[in-house]
């Protein structure tokens, strides 16, 4: 397991202020980075993306962690969806 020295994001907003708009440009320049890269190239989702998750590893680079990292792949998503949908139709029928 690799070391991450700053620990998770969330401990660095401070409440009812943010962090500030040079640090936020910075982050989410990252954070599309990861998320394109996801979608693109691995055809998945990461479904619990939070600043809880969200770690600031060495030289201040975003690592993405999750205790149960929640992704789909492409095709469980469209079928999730597909499978809400036809529960819908039954409800209302």
């Amino acid at each position: 397991m690799e070391y991450i020295p700053f620990g998770p994001l969330k401990r660095y907003i401070p409440k009812n202020i943010g962090l500030p708009l040079e640090v936020l440009k910075i982050y989410a320049a990252q954070l599309v980075v990861f998320l394109e890269y996801l979608h693109s190239e691995l055809e998945v989702c990461h479904r619990d993306l939070k600043p809880g998750n969200i770690m600031i590893g060495e030289n201040l680079y975003l690592k993405i962690v999750s205790n149960k990292f929640k992704i789909s792949h492409k095709s469980q998503i469209q079928t999730s969806l597909l499978t809400q949908n036809l529960s819908l139709l039954n409800y209302i029928d």
